[in-house]
């Protein structure tokens, strides 16, 4: 299991940069915002989200590994490189009421290549879809299978149409905007009366603004929880990174920052950050890793590695010694560093 990862985590690395100069690739909500804020809409357009139904099981290997191959050299390193590709991307067996199944088409959830895999396909998807097609969007600006457009109003459904033309695998489906508003991502973009376009949080309908005080009398399981992270940078490095997050308010760039958004009554001892552990390579630390993560309560935004079951009796005897505290641990490329997080107390 941990060679197959590490073969995963390799390709990872490896087709990485086949993604990171993409022009039409949105990374965050920030970066997003940072684009629209110099965007003028005329009267005729409007704005329009394209969210792919389930991309994830529908990108079509054979296809996708083809475009692959031509965005790599021809070089010995790189034949080996799609022979992997090959192997990992076309052995997806799952078991299902004690049969075994092979996956046809899609990449498997929750593999590290998975997300680089969809995002090499829509990148090819939308150079094929914009060159045939006779209407051109004012914008296009995708994160993973959602896509942000402004079209002229009159062709937003002959869009579409052409849209799902294109693969019969990749379907879309649309959301024009409404009262002058629409979401994207977490993002709510408002379009104002000049064509300029503004923003703010976006809320589902469900979401109830309530949130537990650290200060309260629920179970410390609820309250008390860690944040682990890794990273090949240095703890001061880190550190800073997380500080600066903190005082510019981007809560995009750091979970900690995130917290303490909705957590005004804590701070962070991050004068008492101290090394507790080394690691040197990549999937034992990431091992390491998921273990803090499971041993009690965090607010990570991804558990990181898949821990087997296996594990389950030796983290639930760690859970035991443990005594609750609000302790930060935070995981480096080469160290394990803890810093303590003080509830303020009423």
């Amino acid at each position: 299991m941990l060679l197959v990862l590490a073969c995963l985590l390799e390709l990872a690395i490896r087709l990485n940069p086949l993604i990171k100069n993409c022009t039409s690739s949105v990374k965050n909500s920030q970066h997003f915002i940072s684009i629209i804020k110099d965007i003028h809409l005329r009267e005729n357009e409007v704005m329009v989200s394209f969210d792919v139904t389930s991309l994830f099981t529908n990108v079509p290997i054979i296809e996708c590994i083809e475009v692959i191959k031509s965005q790599l050299s021809t070089s010995d390193d790189d034949s080996k490189l799609l022979e992997l590709l090959h192997l990992c991307l076309t052995s997806g067996y799952f078991l299902y009421k004690e049969k075994f199944y092979l996956q046809i088409d899609g990449v498997a959830m929750g593999s590290p290549v998975a997300p680089i895999i969809a995002d090499i396909w829509m990148q090819y998807f939308k150079m094929k879809a914009l060159e045939t097609s006779p209407i051109k969007p004012v914008i296009w600006k995708r994160y993973v299978d959602d896509t942000f457009c402004i079209l002229n109003k009159n062709d937003v459904d002959t869009f579409l149409n052409h849209l799902n033309s294109v693969h019969s695998k990749i379907q879309f489906t649309m959301e024009i905007e409404e009262n002058n508003t629409l979401a994207f991502l977490d993002v709510k973009v408002i379009k104002n009366q000049d064509g300029t376009l503004g923003h703010t949080v976006y809320r589902k309908n469900t979401h109830t603004d309530r949130y537990l005080h650290a200060a309260s009398h629920h179970h410390p399981e609820y309250i008390g929880s860690e944040y682990i992270g890794e990273t090949k940078r240095s703890i001061s490095t880190r550190l800073n990174e997380h500080i600066k997050a903190i005082q510019k308010n981007e809560v995009t760039k750091s979970a900690i920052c995130e917290h303490l958004a909705y957590n005004t009554d804590h701070f962070i001892r991050f004068d008492q950050a101290k090394s507790i552990s080394t690691e040197r390579f990549y999937v034992p630390r990431l091992v390491r890793e998921a273990i803090e993560i499971k041993k009690c309560n965090n607010f990570n935004r991804d558990q990181s590695f898949n821990l087997s079951g296996a594990w389950d009796p030796l983290i639930n005897e760690l859970k035991k010694k443990l005594q609750f505290c609000c302790v930060w641990l935070l995981l480096t490329g080469h160290m394990l560093f803890v810093t303590k997080t003080i509830s303020k107390m009423s």
